[in-house]
Formats: C-alpha cells, structure tokens, sequence
C-alpha cells in the first residue's frame, strides 16, 4: 500500500515541472513560426591605411526552421495533454 501512495507523490510532484516544460516549449515553438529567423550586423573593415578609414556594415540572417518550431510547439502540447491525463 505504501508503494502505491510514493507513486502518486511522485507524480504529483513531477506534474508542475512537466505543465512548466510543455508551456515553455509551446512559447519557444510559436516564436520561432512567427519571426522565423533573427538577423545581426557587423562592420568590416574595407580600407585601413592611414587617415582614410572605410568600413562596410554587412546584415547576417540565421534563418530558424519554421517546421521545428511546429514540432516544438506540437510536442509541448502533446506533453502538456499527457501530464493532465
């Protein structure tokens, strides 16, 4: 009897974690659908001699996979549908 009791307090006690790692991959997931990637910019030097001094400022984009953060959004539903069962 005193089996059956530890299991459902573990259970209880990993449902908050799992509720809270579902939520997070869910937020994770619908960000990166919706800006799909983030972009930077750098300065690179052209010409350096003396007092002339010429730089370029180049824009990177680092695209993310629109099909995995469906994946990750889908997968934080699923495990939030599965700890409330």
């Amino acid at each position: 009897m005193s089996a059956m009791r530890l299991v459902s307090v573990e259970k209880e006690s990993r449902s908050p974690a799992m509720k809270a790692l579902a939520a997070l991959l869910i937020v994770i997931g619908v960000g990166i659908v919706v800006w799909g990637a983030f972009g930077f910019t750098t300065r690179e030097k052209i010409i350096d001699s003396g007092p002339v001094h010429l730089s370029e400022d180049k824009h990177h984009n680092v695209p993310y996979g629109t099909v995995a953060g469906a994946l990750l959004a889908l997968g934080g539903v699923f495990l939030l549908v599965k700890t409330k069962g």
